[in-house]
C-alpha cells in the first residue's frame, strides 16, 4: 500500500528542490540510509558476467547460453532468498546479510573459471542480493517524513542508479588495466563488508528501528 502522500502543487520547482536539502541537511539519517541502499549496486553484474562467459566459458558452451544459465541461476536466489530469509532480517541481523553477500561473492571470485562451480556460486550470491535491496529501501521509507516522501525516493533511486552506471565503468577500467575477472570480482564482494560497518555505525549514531513510531517518524533525532 502506497503512503498517504501530501499534495504539494502550487510550490515551485526551486522552492521544493530548495526545501528537499534542507530537510536532508536536517535529517542526516536520511542520507546515510540512501547511501546505504546504493551499496546494492556493487551486485550490477551484467558486463562483469558478460566478461567471464566470453572468457573462461565460450570453450565449454555457447555465450548466449553460458549468459542466460548463469543469470537464470542467479535469479533463483534472488527469487527464493526473500521467501526464506525475509521473515529473519531486522536491524540487528542486516549486517550480517551484507556479510553473508560479501562472502557469497568472494566465493564466486575463487570459482570463477569454473562454469559448473560458477553456476552455483551464482545461486548463492543472488541469494541475500533482493532482500538487501528490498529492506534498506523499506528502512529509508520508514524513516522519511510522509511531506518528502516522493522526492526522497527520487533522489534515492538517482543514487542507485549512479552507483549501478559507475560500477559497470569502473569494471571496464579495471579490466583495461589488467586486472583479473576473480581480483575484481572479489573487490566488489568486499565492499559489502564496510557496508556491514557502516550500517552498524549508522543504527549506533541514529534512531533507526524496523517499525517506526509515527512521532519518531516525523521528528527523527539523533541517538546522542
Amino acid at each position: 500500500m502506497f503512503p498517504d502522500l501530501q499534495k504539494e502543487g502550487g510550490r515551485s520547482f526551486v522552492a521544493m528542490f530548495r526545501d528537499s536539502f534542507t530537510y536532508l541537511k536536517n535529517t542526516p539519517h536520511i542520507k546515510h540510509l540512501i547511501f546505504l541502499h546504493a551499496f546494492v549496486g556493487f551486485t550490477a553484474f551484467d558486463a562483469l558476467v558478460a566478461l567471464m562467459v566470453e572468457k573462461y566459458y565460450a570453450q565449454v558452451i555457447a555465450v548466449a547460453i553460458g549468459l542466460g544459465l548463469i543469470h537464470a541461476l542467479r535469479a533463483v536466489g534472488l527469487v527464493f532468498g526473500p521467501i526464506l530469509i525475509g521473515k529473519w532480517i531486522n536491524v540487528k541481523t542486516l549486517p550480517y546479510l551484507f556479510i553473508y553477500q560479501a562472502l557469497s561473492i568472494l566465493l564466486w571470485a575463487l570459482v570463477i573459471e569454473d562454469f559448473y562451480l560458477s553456476l552455483i556460486a551464482s545461486v548463492f550470491v543472488g541469494f541475500a542480493t533482493t532482500t538487501l535491496w528490498s529492506y534498506t529501501y523499506t528502512l529509508l521509507q520508514q524513516h522519511t517524513d510522509k511531506a518528502y516522501y516522493g522526492r526522497i525516493v527520487a533522489y534515492n533511486d538517482m543514487v542507485f542508479l549512479l552507483t549501478v552506471a559507475l560500477i559497470s565503468v569502473v569494471v571496464g577500467l579495471m579490466v583495461e588495466a589488467g586486472l583479473s575477472l576473480a581480483l575484481i570480482t572479489a573487490m566488489l564482494g568486499s565492499v559489502f563488508f564496510l557496508a556491514a560497518i557502516y550500517f552498524v555505525w549508522i543504527r549506533e549514531h541514529f534512531k533507526i528501528s524496523d517499525m517506526v513510531e509515527e512521532d519518531v517518524k516525523m521528528s527523527p533525532e539523533l541517538e546522542l
